[in-house]
């Protein structure tokens, strides 16, 4: 027994009795017990809290096991591009300044696949299956590449696309080769832009370069540069790169190209002043040398992000990407287009069928004028940046396609392709073992002809007639079906080239013009559905001196009779702008047939002819005693009807036939 036990267990007893009946107001001052009772009643609170929130944390570690698979796809398939994307900071619509940014290169996409079979996207009317076959180029196999750099293994592969389109082959093969080390480098190369040949391939990279610091020594920095790469004309093959000199290239900035005119003398660049914000700028190439980039105004530029533009093939419409106000969302397509007094006219947004809720970039207008190439993270994309390509039919962009065969789980974006369709550029990363982007080289090999793009791109130089030395002309293209002139480009002052891209679905007239010559004109007729065509033509100008003669390739009379069309309108205003601007120039005008036909009415026909167009010169305000009026039927043709009779088609003959058809004029005095 143990009487103080059983004592104080009794009073315990008589405690928990007590506090059963327990009653506040009973209570009076009895604090202590009011203590207890509140720490229990907290107790049993935090026991319930800890309970629920060891199943919550079940819950949540349950529901990421189970996804965990498809985020971790998620995280790496979209990663940010980091260069003329991401890297130039986006910033709601609402804000009214720039960012504060510069450029990066873009971030390693990982493809642990060296060997695959891609399946593209399916549809019950389509079967797409890509064959991938990676390669080592042999420049390549034996390359060392140190290891304290951002080594990366450069790869090429081989991409046969067949697409099976209502039991019908429709498509093409397509090969994808990363450029070797004439173009790539161990560091970051992106950003490909060429002029309409393919012949010229300017890119940016962030290899690192040689500068002189103020104590005249030399030190080695890391920035982005624009570089430069021809092909060569007989090998086919680039040479190597050549790292662009001032003022394209300025030191403590940097510098990226993000355009270029099909003749590859506007270049349009991404720049960012010292607070990081950025525009779009322009240079032109006069001669061997770049002007001073200028920054182009608004409406293009804005005090929101412009990141990347594209030069419409007449030169009038600049296509660029902004996240302004007024868009779908993020990074949109606009386009603005230059006015009758040289400036611009007020952005307008591309449309809900080009732009997204996601970001859109890298737009690219092809030369033939209306096919838009672009990449996206919206429409249909496997992850990332996908590169997609619309049609403006009517007035109307119509549903963007997927370029089949090129897009893959990685960013693909600033895809550029040539005016023949053949060849395209764009960056990316193909392999987990590189840290930094290639270009790639695509080629297209189409199957049918009809699949070809709808332009003729129209090629050459201009020289003096006498001296042979390259000169700088205008060149003025107009619409003869409605006597407005389209566009206007000059040759390169130091070596005479120029490249011009005519859409298909026009009836063109093209003057070469130069004060002192004569100017020299050419026709273009282009049915709406004509495939691609090139023509390279040397353009020979004379000198305004007696005796020098031109062909006005663009008068045109009804058949049979000395009535002019109303496309000859054009043509003959520049013989009216000739002698304006030349008071003392007198000229024979003369019109030529063929040899079919008597010799009486050919005659009397060329000679109506040359009336016709000298009474339309008279009715411009020329005085008829600078202008005469010969016809000389058939008897002075340019090939000769033996030389007809020995070609091998109807087409070839009747093409020999419309040269003999032709309209002259000759100086007689100046």
């Amino acid at each position: 027994m143990n009487p103080a036990g059983d004592k104080l267990h009794e009073i315990d007893k008589l405690f928990k009795q007590s506090l059963e009946k327990f009653v506040p107001e009973q209570l009076g001052e009895s604090w202590l017990l009011l203590q207890k009772k509140y720490k229990e009643k907290r107790a049993r609170k935090l026991l319930l809290r800890i309970y629920a929130g060891l199943l919550i944390i079940g819950i949540v570690t349950s529901i990421y096991l189970f996804l965990k698979p498809q985020i971790s796809e998620k995280l790496q398939t979209h990663s940010d591009i980091q260069h003329q994307t991401s890297a130039r900071t986006k910033f709601p619509a609402t804000s009214t300044e720039k960012p504060k940014t510069s450029f990066n290169s873009l971030p390693e996409q990982e493809n642990e696949t060296t060997r695959a079979t891609i399946n593209l996207k399916q549809n019950p009317d389509r079967v797409n299956k890509t064959i991938v076959d990676y390669t080592y180029p042999n420049s390549l196999q034996n390359q060392n590449i140190p290891e304290n750099t951002h080594a990366k293994t450069l790869l090429s592969y081989s991409n046969k696309s067949i697409l099976i389109d209502d039991k019908e082959e429709i498509s093409y093969s397509i090969k994808i080769e990363v450029l070797d080390t004439t173009i790539n480098s161990i560091y970051s190369d992106y950003g490909p832009v060429i002029n309409a040949d393919g012949s010229v391939l300017y890119f940016t990279s962030r290899r690192p370069v040689e500068i002189k610091a103020k104590n005249n020594k030399t030190k080695t920095i890391e920035t982005e540069n624009i570089y430069m790469a021809v092909k060569d004309s007989k090998t086919k093959k680039w040479k190597p790169a050549q790292l662009m000199p001032e003022p394209i290239n300025q030191l403590g900035r940097f510098n990226s190209i993000i355009g270029l005119s099909n003749d590859g003398q506007r270049m349009l660049l991404y720049r960012d002043d010292k607070y990081g914000n950025g525009d779009i700028y322009e240079a032109i190439l006069q001669g061997n040398v770049w002007s001073e980039p200028q920054k182009l105004p608004e409406p293009i530029n804005s005090k929101y992000l412009e990141t990347s533009a594209s030069i419409s093939p007449d030169g009038n419409t600049i296509y660029f990407v902004s996240n302004r106000p007024g868009g779908y969302g993020k990074l949109d397509i606009w386009y603005c287009t230059k006015k009758p007094d040289g400036t611009w006219d007020k952005a307008i947004n591309a449309g809900s069928a080009i732009n997204t809720a996601e970001d859109e970039e890298g737009a690219f207008i092809h030369p033939d004028g209306k096919t838009l190439y672009f990449s996206s993270r919206g429409h249909s994309s496997k992850g990332g940046y996908d590169v997609y390509k619309t049609a403006l039919i009517h007035g109307i962009w119509q549903v963007p396609e997927p370029v089949e065969g090129l897009n893959d789980m990685g960013d693909d974006v600033y895809f550029v392709i040539d005016a023949s369709g053949q060849k395209a550029f764009y960056s990316t990363l193909k392999q987990n073992k590189n840290t930094e982007k290639d270009i790639y080289e695509i080629k297209f090999v189409k199957k049918k002809e009809d699949n070809s793009p709808k332009l003729t791109l129209f090629k050459g130089e201009v020289y003096d007639k006498n001296s042979k030395e390259p000169l700088e002309a205008q060149l003025v293209i107009t619409d003869l079906t409605t006597g407005s002139v389209i566009s206007t480009f000059k040759s390169n002052a130091s070596t005479g080239k120029f490249m011009i891209s005519l859409p298909s679905g026009k009836n063109y007239a093209l003057a070469v013009e130069k004060k002192g010559y004569l100017f020299y004109s050419e026709n273009f007729n282009i049915p709406e559905h004509a495939g691609y065509k090139e023509i390279n033509q040397t353009v020979y100008l004379d000198p305004l001196k007696t005796g020098a003669r031109i062909v006005l390739n663009n008068i045109f009379y009804e058949f049979n009779k000395a009535n002019l069309t109303n496309e000859s309108m054009a043509e003959l205003n520049k013989v009216v702008q000739l002698m304006n601007d030349n008071p003392t120039l007198k000229i024979e005008l003369s019109a030529h047939t063929d040899s079919r036909g008597s010799d009486e009415y050919n005659l009397k026909l060329s000679d109506e002819r040359a009336k016709s167009c000298v009474n339309y010169l008279i009715q411009k305000g020329i005085h008829s005693n600078r202008i005469i009026a010969k016809g000389y039927g058939e008897t002075q043709p340019i090939i000769r009807e033996e030389m007809i009779e020995k070609l091998r088609t109807e087409e070839e003959k009747e093409q020999a036939h419309q040269k003999n058809r032709r309209t002259e004029i000759k100086i007689i005095d100046n």
